[in-house]
């Protein structure tokens, strides 16, 4: 896995940074202004949100959050992609213990 570079969190930042909540950038955009994978791009984004840099989100991309409510936004999609993990994680166990039950039979 690639290391995320403070030449990669400043590439994602100058595309993102001029960017409203009425004009987001998603991540093809950024990759075709950085040449840095989408994948990556979550993650930088990530870290540059763990720095501090106020990096908003919704369907339509990426911008910097101006006010509390576009965080709001932010975190009720987190919330839910959380769920839905831990529902997918739940799943997963509950059919290990099958099959492991049935491996003992």
């Amino acid at each position: 896995m690639k290391k995320i570079t403070e030449q990669y969190k400043l590439a994602v930042w100058t595309a993102v940074s001029p960017r409203k909540r009425s004009n987001p950038i998603d991540r093809a955009g950024i990759y075709d202004l950085t040449k840095i994978e989408r994948k990556m791009v979550c993650r930088v984004v990530s870290a540059l949100r763990e720095d501090g840099y106020p990096i908003a989100s919704d369907i339509h991309g990426y911008y910097v959050a101006e006010c509390a409510e576009d965080m709001d936004r932010v975190i009720m999609e987190s919330r839910t992609r959380m769920k839905n993990y831990v529902r997918a994680y739940e799943s997963v166990v509950k059919l290990r213990e099958k099959l492991l039950t049935k491996e003992a039979t």
